[in-house]
């Protein structure tokens, strides 16, 4: 005999009348609160690209469910992703500690809102099981008070990037190297960067979907975390405060601002600096003031000297002068010294399509290299490292440029001449790249 499930009757999402998940889902995450009713058919692995699993073998996540029309449902886009917060709701639902669980018809009540890349219900805060009706007792995402109540890394990876602040406490296992894909690099050995580092709730894992990326904002917390100089801090215990955020691709903590590490707690410093909001055109920053602020996508003027490009066939790498069978017209690299080889000391800058890109690319100009420079544009990563993009205005061959300033110390000055000139007196000198008129 074939036996039909029952189906739900229409629903509008009140407690009364709970929405059905094909309600639910044709709603399209509203961020609208509402009940919605179905069984329970399994749950989501983070690990495995966000797929439906709907058996228990093996480790079983405890953050959230699958809920459908149909008890047999197999298809993810027929289910709704129910986040489950910490707290009674969790504890009561989740198919962890609650294998009974999988088949069950349950109401939930929560907010529409996408999850695992699909229609989801998060911020859930009631449920009806077996005829038991419980509270949220979920903090959604919880916002610990301290280091001692904090989520785990597989806990923090559930949130899916929420923004919300939180603790999270995990092993260091690492560092990404944005010059190689944002690939998770286990060891020490070469250049480490001192800009993030990698959490895990495993002090061995070596797969980047099981650790979380930690970005360490300029001050006391990149001082005392990061792996380039502190090496001896991999494989340590810690505990961060940050926002749940994107980084690398994968989930993520930005904008850290506490730690506790070795059981000595500590603050962040600036997370990360944000410049003023003028155009800086009488004054622009540096290559090394503009590193100094972390691509916070401010508009602002740089300047520095024009070292080369970077091939982005090539794993983004620098090279130098205009020379190369791969040289392309849309990026050139700047640094305050005309002779820099390491990539990190240099300002990425994307040329837009037009004047900009007609006036200063290497391709048509190779006469450029080694020529000051300043730029307007939005300090925005490129080329995994500090960029300029959305360029819109520039100053090629500050030499051609006579800036009259009062005397201040300078390191190399020439003559109209070309004569070297140890203490420049009254006149117009080539200093640091510059005419400059001294009184």
């Amino acid at each position: 005999m074939l036996l039909t499930l029952p189906m739900f009757a229409a629903g509008n999402g009140t407690e009364a009348t709970p929405y059905t998940v094909a309600e639910a889902i044709a709603q399209n995450n509203s961020g609208a609160e509402a009940w919605v009713v179905g069984y329970i058919v399994g749950w989501y692995d983070y690990n495995s690209n966000s797929a439906l699993v709907t058996t228990l073998d093996g480790e079983v996540a405890a953050t959230n469910i699958a809920l459908a029309d149909n008890a047999s449902e197999t298809t993810a886009a027929n289910t709704l992703a129910i986040q489950l917060p910490a707290g009674d709701l969790r504890t009561a639902l989740n198919l962890k500690d609650n294998p009974a669980n999988l088949g069950k018809k349950v109401a939930i009540k929560g907010k529409l809102i996408k999850y695992f890349g699909i229609c989801g219900l998060k911020e859930c805060n009631g449920y009806k099981l077996d005829g038991t009706t419980g509270g949220g007792g979920g903090e959604t995402p919880v916002t610990p008070p301290s280091p001692t109540s904090f989520y785990t890394v597989a806990e923090a990876i559930a949130q899916n990037n929420s923004g919300a602040e939180a603790w999270v406490v995990g092993y260091i296992v690492g560092w990404y190297d944005y010059n190689s894909n944002s690939a998770l690099v286990t060891t020490l050995d070469g250049e480490v960067a001192a800009t993030n580092i990698a959490l895990a709730d495993n002090a061995s894992e070596t797969t980047a979907a099981n650790t979380l990326a930690i970005q360490l904002p300029a001050g006391d917390l990149r001082t005392a975390l990061n792996l380039k100089d502190n090496p001896a801090n991999l494989g340590k215990k810690v505990a961060i405060k940050g926002k749940l955020i994107k980084y690398f691709g994968i989930c993520g903590l930005k904008e850290c601002t506490e730690f506790n590490l070795d059981g000595t707690p500590g603050t962040g410093g600036e997370t990360p600096v944000t410049p003023p909001a003028t155009d800086n055109e009488a004054n622009p920053y540096t290559c090394t003031e503009t590193i100094a602020l972390g691509n916070p996508g401010n508009e602002a003027w740089i300047r520095g000297y024009i070292i080369g490009w970077y091939d982005y066939n090539n794993n983004s790498t620098l090279c130098l002068g205009a020379e190369g069978s791969g040289m392309v017209n849309t990026n050139i690299a700047l640094a305050d010294n005309a002779s820099e080889t390491v990539k990190d000391n240099t300002v990425a800058v994307q040329l837009p399509n037009g004047e900009v890109r007609t006036a200063l690319n290497l391709i048509d100009h190779p006469e450029n290299v080694g020529k000051y420079v300043a730029l307007k544009g939005k300090l925005v990563k490129y080329f995994g490292i500090t960029g300029l993009k959305d360029v819109s205005a520039y100053k090629l061959d500050y030499t051609n440029a006579i800036t009259e300033i009062t005397r201040r110390e300078e390191t190399i000055a020439y003559d109209l001449q070309g004569r070297r000139v140890a203490q420049p007196t009254n006149g117009i000198f080539i200093i640091n790249g510059r005419k400059v008129l001294v009184k």
